[in-house]
């Protein structure tokens, strides 16, 4: 009589990739530590069934890549983090070396721009063939996205998109009368959420120029405000 399978044996957890890295660095020799530390942009590449995981997914989107590192060693259980002799041997749950058991890259990446199934990505050091297997939001990173853009403008000058501040730091405008709100198609608004955001932001606008900055109204010709929030729950 065979024994019955512990629970540990009977859950065997299988990746599945959903694309593949394509990156001017081609071996672990060429790649730097880290994304931040010199690493290029790449190509996410999606496989074709995973396509429709991309809906809403847009340039300038923070995302974290997940990768399988393929040429890692899945043996090895203590290293000299950051290949340095000089430091002591480290259980590699405390670093961020690719040999590990289960050799899984965590990459926090902008996406630079969508062609289809390929995402331009970046920066981000996983070398050429990379398989990924996940793609998420970075949510940390995402709740200092723009969610919008004000533009105040007097009549003989055009809307600019830089430079960009906060509200509290908003000094000089010349007229709130004209005041345009752009909002990124990927927040999903319908029309009625949309009228409440821009409403919302006017109000915003002229309530701050009113109480901090009312004695530079005269004084500019062009400013633009970029605001911010964690979602579009906290705005509309």
């Amino acid at each position: 009589m065979k024994p019955k399978p512990t629970r540990d044996r009977a859950i065997r957890p299988q990746l599945k990739p959903v694309g593949v890295i394509r990156s001017t660095l081609k071996s672990r020799r060429d790649a730097p530590k880290q994304g931040s530390e010199g690493a290029p942009d790449a190509w996410l590449e999606v496989h074709g069934w995973a396509a429709d995981a991309l809906h809403l997914l847009a340039a300038g989107d923070a995302i974290v890549v997940i990768t399988w590192f393929h040429q890692s060693k899945r043996n090895v259980l203590q290293v000299h983090p950051r290949s340095n002799l000089r430091n002591p041997l480290t259980g590699v749950f405390a670093t961020r070396s690719p040999d590990r058991p289960n050799p899984l890259g965590l990459h926090p990446v902008t996406i630079r721009s969508i062609k289809g199934t390929r995402l331009r990505i970046g920066p981000i050091e996983a070398i050429d063939g990379t398989p990924v297997v996940d793609i998420k939001p970075d949510l940390l990173r995402s709740a200092e996205r723009p969610l919008g853009y004000l533009a105040v403008v007097s009549s003989p000058l055009r809307a600019s998109r830089a430079p960009v501040r906060t509200l509290a730091d908003t000094s000089e405008v010349t007229s709130v009368a004209n005041i345009e709100v752009q909002i990124p198609k990927e927040l999903g608004l319908t029309p009625r959420e949309k009228a409440a955001l821009q409403k919302s932001f006017q109000k915003q606008l002229v309530e701050t120029l009113r109480g901090k900055h009312s004695s530079a109204i005269a004084k500019s010709k062009l400013m633009v405000v970029d605001v911010r929030a964690k979602s579009k729950n906290e705005v509309v």
